[in-house]
């Protein structure tokens, strides 16, 4: 039973690093949810074998430090935090998307306090940390396959993003790597080892430059400036290192000095990762400055214990600022890692965060002055570069399951060399019998118990999501859906709105029956229902029922969802842009031009608030205000690739601005037949049959694959049957 017991718990250790390689296509949020799902089972498994493994052996039992103490402190803060905060469920669930709360601390502590237990040796530690050093090399030949073009980059096309579909976390991850590439390399004997290792801090610095998040950049530049000081400042007793690291400090700072001088140069301007790091400024922090200052005003209004986790939304929305406007519509992290826990666990919650990292530092900068020599002084300027640049990076991010796990390891690894035994832990005495017969059996129970309930509804669900995209009868997506909210996971919201995005285009398909349709539009408005009452003070899910409705000609049930919303969250023009084209729907124009006017003096530097205003002034026949704001070319450009600006045009019937409109998509999009075909009609309808006719003419020489379309058209115009332009 014993070593059976040790083998699980070894096992899944090594098998975590493996985590970051997991991609669940099956599974709603492909690059979130196996990753997460497969870390906690592991996680439940080890624990449990654990425990019997401590039963046995004393030395595998859990010893003290102040790492593990203060973790332990903060998990019983943010219990009180989480169950007193604004919404319960999601501070200790999360939802699909993060995966977090406090069902993933807990699993981050008891991930650190068995890895700590288990892993005491030296060999034992540098196993794994040659394992993660493999795993990350199969995770940067994937990389390549990105940078190459053979694997798709999710992060805009070109940050790179590799197994975990976000720049931020591949980057933090390559951070890791770099360090650990470095410990091995200051560790190792063997000469050929060291090129390998310095190879490898090579590739992963390379990789996460091509992330481009800055963010992590100055958490690289950060930490290796600690680091290198540090060694140099105390490493008397290596003199070679120590002149290593005189000549690391040097260059640290002649690099960082060089890249501002050239900061505008044609090297780092024409290469998009290079020009985007080089764009850090206050200026450009500036959206930053305003969510954490958002942030602090809810701060001050749960000053204790805070929201609770996963709660940040509902600070975004009351007191969001209009500035930020183009960006997330719905923040839910405030990006910032003391705001995030000040905003999840107030001052108690972030200090008992904090203290955390201050007891690694004080293992690793107080307990050396008293003789302490639990790490060499090279290994303790590694660490101590680790955890400022994993800070640093955290101080502009935030958290995620692969950073959760690195700084768990590390966390780890310190208790691993500091912990001291508990006697009265030691002392206890277990019959082998009692352990076999009795714990055994109920840990076994126990374990499966937990690993069902915590991950397997939420496994099935982010599954039906999944098979309700892809399904194509639509008697089956509702099915799916149905399935999925009956599993009773922590991700109900997603599943509404995302049935909500599914169903509402077939509502409006002529080929579905009538009887469908209602049976559909009445499961969609019941669920977003269930989600408001669940949720009566979140913004966002009275505007994705409004929207619902809206979308469904329900014109007045949308603008009473929206008025809510707006006394939520009173500055959103987003919010305000619902109740504007609500309005118009409902042809009441007046309405319509206020709202939308509202949301323009609110940020009357947003192109799109201009050109919603300007089509609610033609709406509502305000031609004066329309010619005050469509002036220049750029708001012209803006104003004519709006499809309601061309809808208001065309709806007043004026013609010469609809041609100019037209012309304008052309020119932006010249293969597109459609949009000659529209000027030709709009230019026949307004009598300019020759020029209608030359459109087409043109159109047919430009497209060859459109003229026998193009001639069938002119014949029509020359007949008078030309039907109105559409």
């Amino acid at each position: 039973m014993k070593d059976i017991a040790k083998w699980i718990v070894h096992a899944g250790i090594f098998a975590v690093p493996a985590v970051v390689l997991i991609i669940s296509n099956s599974l709603f949020f492909p690059y979130i949810t196996g990753k997460n799902f497969t870390f906690r089972i592991i996680v439940e498994i080890i624990f449990a074998a654990w425990i019997i493994l401590a039963l046995y052996d004393v030395q595998y039992r859990p010893r003290f430090s102040w790492i593990i103490a203060n973790f332990t402190v903060f998990l019983v803060v943010m219990f009180f935090a989480d169950w007193f905060g604004k919404n319960r469920a999601a501070s200790f669930w999360s939802n699909f998307e993060r995966m977090e709360g406090y069902v993933t601390l807990v699993h981050v502590f008891l991930y650190t306090l068995v890895v700590g237990s288990v892993l005491k040796t030296e060999r034992l530690w540098n196993r794994f940390f040659m394992t993660t050093l493999g795993v990350a090399v199969v995770l940067s030949i994937y990389a390549f396959a990105q940078i190459a073009g053979d694997i798709k980059i999710n992060q805009g096309g070109w940050r790179l993003d590799g197994t975990l579909g976000n720049s931020a976390y591949m980057a933090i991850y390559m951070l890791f790597h770099t360090f650990i590439a470095l410990f091995m390399l200051l560790r190792t004997k063997s000469r050929g080892m060291r090129y390998v290792f310095g190879a490898l801090v090579v590739l992963f610095v390379y990789l996460l430059v091509q992330t481009a998040t800055r963010g992590t950049v100055l958490g690289l530049v950060g930490g290796s400036f600690i680091m290198v000081t540090y060694i140099a400042l105390f490493a008397k007793g290596y003199p070679r290192v120590r002149k290593a690291a005189v000549g690391g400090l040097i260059a640290v700072v002649a690099v960082v000095g060089l890249f501002i001088a050239f900061k505008d140069s044609s090297f780092i301007q024409g290469n998009p990762y290079l020009q985007r790091i080089a764009s850090i400024s206050l200026k450009e922090a500036s959206n930053r400055f305003n969510i954490w200052s958002m942030a602090y005003e809810g701060v001050q209004e749960h000053p204790v214990l805070g929201w609770g986790q996963s709660n940040y939304n509902y600070v975004f929305n009351k007191y969001y600022r209009p500035e930020l406007h183009g960006g997330e519509a719905w923040f839910d992290r405030v990006h910032n890692i003391v705001m995030d826990w000040l905003i999840a666990g107030g001052f108690v919650g972030m200090i008992a965060y904090f203290s955390i990292l201050g007891a690694a530092v004080y293992y690793l900068l107080y307990r050396p002055l008293r003789g302490d020599e639990s790490f060499t002084v090279i290994e303790r300027g590694l660490l101590l570069g680790l955890l400022a640049g994993y800070m640093i990076h955290n101080f502009v991010v935030f958290d995620n399951i692969v950073s959760y796990i690195f700084y768990g390891t590390f966390l780890a690894f310190i208790h691993a060399r500091v912990g001291r035994s508990i006697a009265r832990v030691d002392a206890l005495e277990v019959d082998s019998r009692v352990i076999e017969q009795i714990y055994a059996p109920v840990v076994g129970i126990a374990v499966a118990v937990v690993v069902y309930y915590v991950n397997v509804p939420g496994i099935l669900a982010a599954g039906d999501i999944i098979s309700a995209f892809k399904e194509k009868d639509p008697n089956l997506v509702l099915v799916d859906f149905d399935r999925a909210l009956s599993r009773h996971s922590f991700g109900d919201q997603e599943i509404r709105e995302q049935m909500m995005q599914r169903v509402q285009p077939m509502l409006s398909q002529q080929n579905l029956p009538d009887e469908f349709k209602q049976r559909a539009f009445k499961k969609v408005e019941t669920e977003l229902k269930n989600e408001v009452a669940l949720k009566p003070d979140d913004a966002r899910t009275r505007v994705f029922l409004a929207s619902f409705y809206r979308l469904t000609n329900n014109v007045d049930e949308a603008l009473a969802q929206l008025k809510v919303a707006r006394e939520l969250s009173p500055k959103k023009q987003l919010i305000i842009f619902e109740q504007g084209m609500a309005e118009i729907q409902k042809k009441d124009y007046a309405a319509a031009e206020a709202f939308f006017k509202e949301a323009y003096d609110l940020g009357p530097q947003f192109d799109d608030s201009r050109t919603y205003y300007a089509t609610a002034a033609i709406y509502n026949n305000d031609l004066a205000t329309f010619e005050d704001l469509i002036k220049t070319p750029e708001q012209k450009r803006s104003f004519a690739i709006n499809d309601l600006a061309l809808q208001a045009a065309y709806q007043a019937k004026m013609y010469p601005l609809l041609i100019e409109m037209f012309e304008t998509r052309i020119a932006a999009n010249p293969s597109d037949p459609q949009l000659r075909t529209n000027l030709a009609y709009i230019q026949n309808e307004s009598g300019d049959e020759a020029g209608a006719i030359a459109t087409l003419e043109e159109a047919s020489k430009d497209i060859p694959t459109f003229k026998t379309q193009a001639d069938s058209f002119i014949e029509s115009i020359k007949s008078g049957s030309a039907k109105p332009a559409k």
